[in-house]
Order: C-alpha cells, then structure tokens, then sequence
C-alpha cells in the first residue's frame, strides 16, 4: 500500500512539474515574442538584437546607401574602390577634419621627412582615428602635442579610418602610406578587427551606416595571403549584389554569412533563438579564440605581413594594444584576455605597446555613448605611449 501511494505521488507530482514547466516555457515564450520587432526584409529582432534566421539587412543597406548617394559631398566616408572606403580629401564637418590626402589631420604633410623630424605614420580603425572625439582629441594628435610639448621634434601622421579591419590598415599603408618617410609605423590591434578581417559586406559584422563591400585576404594553398573582392563592388552594382549575394561566388568568403541565415526547427522559439543569438554574440566577442581560426590565421598572416614590408624599407614597427570594452572586463577579472595567446605571440616577434595598463578597472567615463575611447581614456592611453617610445624607440628624445 505504501508503495502503491508512493508511485502515485511521484507521478502526479513529475505531472504537476512537467505542466508547471510548459506553462512557464509558454509565458515567457509569450512575453518575449512581444518584444519582437520584423522588418520588411523579415528581419527579426529582439529588443534590437538581431535572432535567427538572419536575412541580408536590406531595410538598414537600402536606405544607408541612398543617403549616401543623395549627400555623398557631405559623408565623412567615401567609396574606395581598393580600399572598401575611406576619408575624403580636404574635408571638415562638426568633428572631422582632412588634409589634402585624406588623413585625420590639420596639417599638410611632404613625402620625405623634414630634417631632424622623427616621424610616426599610425594605422588603424576608428579607435586610432578617434571615433567620437574631436580632431584634438585623437591618440595620434595627443601623441604629437605630448611629445612636442617635452621637447622632442616629431611628427605624427593618421593613417587610420573609421571602421577598418586591419586588412584595410595594411592595405593603406600599400596605397598610400609607404610614399611617405617614416622612422617608425605603429599599427593598432583592436580585438574586434579580428572579425572584420573575414567580413566582405559590412553591414553583416555590424557596420551600420557602413553600407559598402570590403576587400578581404584569404590563405591560399601555399599560405599566402590573396585578395578577393579586390576592387570591390561598385555602387551601381551593390543592392544587387546585396539582393542576390546567396548566389555569388564571393558567399563563401563573407565568415558572417553562415548557419544562422538558414532556417531551424529550432527558431519557431523565441526563447531558444534569442538564447542562441547571445551564445553566438560572446562567442564571437569575448569566447577564448584557438590558434587555428581562420580569424586567427588570417589576422596574424595580415601583421606579419605588413611587418616585413616596413621591415624592408628599413622603418621601425610597433603594435599598439588597443581593447574594446567587450575585453576589458575579462582582463580586469583574470589579467588574461580571450585572445592571450595572440598578443603572447607579438610580444615574442615584435614591439608591442600595452595600452590596456592604463584600465585599472571599469569605469563608464572611459567610453563615448558608443564605446569608443573617452578624450581622457585617449589622453592616458597616449601618455603611456608617449612614455614607453620615449623608453625604448631611439630617435625620439626630450630636451627636458
């Protein structure tokens, strides 16, 4: 009898849990499917995250691409064949200004160095070009006024652009950069280019307001580093290719373009698909990375790379560690980033400048609403800079 009450009470009560389970999976379920947003394109997002299945964005490309076409003297980035995009020429708005070839800078610059001038020429994206800060406020302007203001005569050109993966770094430096002398070239490692470096179509890795193609390096059977998308896709032909990119042979090029734009039995949930997205979000900004990721791969084929050529023309080379506040967190916890290993291996073949020493810790006055650097995270970052060049670099010396 005992026995026979016993089963009873576990089977209504595997019951009850089992009922208690599916009616709390369908509220939630419910409550989230109302915070849900569909685009035309059928697009959906949950709470402005986009979930699976993904669609190519035309509902943000279109219109990003049709006021660039209607204000294109007034954009503060322009359409590059080669490069993807870049800084006009000799352009100035309420924030950014260019000289005459397309650097963040007020001054004018001469191919070959001015005597007694040491010069630094920096490459990188919008966290060396100083994304949402003012011209004045930029590492590479701070650089040169701090060093100056010791002193010491140098000379500090910005080569870097908004949005750039370090492929477009190094290609920059191909187009234009290597015209002009430089006793040292300091390329910025933001953590995130990682992923730009396998991306065609800027918008898939979050380019908003980025409606153009890149270029991209691939490894090719010997290891070699081969440009695909190069040029890149004019703007006549681009909604097209948008339109139709599952169909284009450049597809199986583009590393955002994977299992997530496919449909899944999975996906009829809400809660699982935003689940997945936020699973896929860390693991593709903060997951610890291994050695044979082809972001990896190609990331430190593009430094090696660009490394030798400046090697050749006799130049120094650097690396300034620049981490997003995505990595921060982890490093303040640890004193280890997801990526260790990687800047393990530029510490042991080249100069590397740390910059994430002067994060102490978290602090929401460091970053700009979209999390750029702060004007006075810049300032610290390029005092430090400043004092590990002035330490180990020669040619840079201060009066005082």
């Amino acid at each position: 009898m005992f026995m026979e009450k016993l089963r009873h009470a576990l089977i209504v009560t595997m019951r009850v849990t089992v009922v208690t389970l599916v009616v709390s999976f369908c509220s939630v379920e419910l409550l989230m499917r109302s915070f849900v947003s569909t685009s035309d394109d059928g697009l959906k997002t949950y709470r402005g995250m986009p979930i699976r299945p993904l669609v190519i964005p035309m509902s943000l490309v279109e219109p990003d691409l049709e006021a660039y076409l209607a204000n294109e003297d007034e954009a503060v980035l322009r359409y590059d064949a080669q490069l993807g995009w870049t800084f006009p020429n000799n352009f100035s708005n309420d924030t950014v200004t260019t000289n005459s070839i397309g650097l963040r800078s007020f001054t004018e610059y001469d191919e070959t160095m001015p005597d007694d001038v040491f010069r630094i020429a920096m490459y990188g994206d919008s966290f060396m070009a100083g994304g949402e800060v003012a011209d004045t406020d930029t590492i590479p302007y701070l650089l040169e006024q701090d060093l100056r203001a010791c002193g010491a005569s140098v000379e500090v050109m910005n080569f870097a652009v908004f949005g750039y993966g370090m492929d477009q770094a190094y290609l920059r430096w191909q187009m234009l950069g290597q015209a002009y002398d430089a006793d040292l070239v300091i390329m910025g490692f933001q953590p995130e280019n990682l992923n730009r470096n396998v991306n065609l179509l800027r918008p898939l890795a979050g380019g908003a307001g980025i409606p153009f193609s890149k270029p991209r390096y691939i490894l090719d059977e010997s290891g070699e580093l081969t440009l695909v998308n190069s040029p890149t896709i004019p703007l006549e032909e681009l909604l097209d290719f948008y339109r139709d990119f599952d169909n284009q042979d450049l597809a199986q090029y583009e590393w955002h373009y994977n299992e997530r734009y496919e449909n899944h039995w999975s996906t009829t949930s809400i809660l699982y698909s935003v689940i997945e997205a936020r699973q896929n979000l860390q693991t593709t900004n903060n997951a610890p990375l291994n050695p044979d990721d082809e972001r990896v791969l190609i990331g430190q084929a593009i430094v090696d790379a660009f490394a030798s050529d400046i090697a050749e023309t006799e130049q120094g080379f650097a690396i300034l560690h620049l981490p997003n506040r995505d990595v921060l967190q982890r490093y303040i916890d640890t004193g280890m980033f997801s990526y260790q290993f990687i800047l393990d291996d530029f510490d042991d073949a080249y100069s590397v400048i740390h910059a994430e020493s002067v994060f102490p810790s978290m602090d929401d006055n460091d970053w700009a609403p979209n999390f750029h650097y702060s004007p006075d995270a810049n300032q610290r970052i390029t005092s430090f800079t400043a004092d590990w060049l002035l330490e180990n670099i020669d040619g840079i010396d201060c009066d005082e």
